[in-house]
């Protein structure tokens, strides 16, 4: 992948962070982990997916 976010990309994070933000408490990073995983198939994504996950929990604690 290019060091430029593509699409796909971009919208499994924006995703992830909406599913994130539903949420009473602020998630553990294994349930963000998780969530991720489970996510990834579904925006056409793989590989690392560790820079999504740490970008949405961070995004998520802000917001709380």
């Amino acid at each position: 992948m290019s060091a430029e976010i593509n699409s796909h990309e971009r919208n499994f994070r924006n995703g992830l962070i909406a599913a994130l933000s539903n949420r009473s408490e602020v998630p553990t990073l294994q349930e963000v982990e998780q969530l991720a995983a489970q996510m990834a198939p579904i925006f056409n994504v793989s590989g690392d997916l560790r820079d999504a996950i740490n970008e949405a929990l961070t995004s998520v604690v802000t917001r709380m």
